[in-house]
């Protein structure tokens, strides 16, 4: 998941101003943090037949 969708719907449904909202800024840094070695394995390495 790409980080900018934390600032788009469903989310912003329920933090119209993004995850600053519900979480401190150190936070919503550290689950851009997660997210990356997420982002790093879940694509796939090639298209299947």
């Amino acid at each position: 998941m790409e980080i900018g969708r934390l600032y788009e719907s469903p989310l912003t449904e329920i933090a119209p101003h993004g995850p600053e909202a519900l979480f401190a800024a150190d936070d919503v840094d550290r689950i851009d943090e997660i997210l990356k070695p997420v982002r790093a394995t879940a694509a796939p390495t090639h298209e299947a037949a």
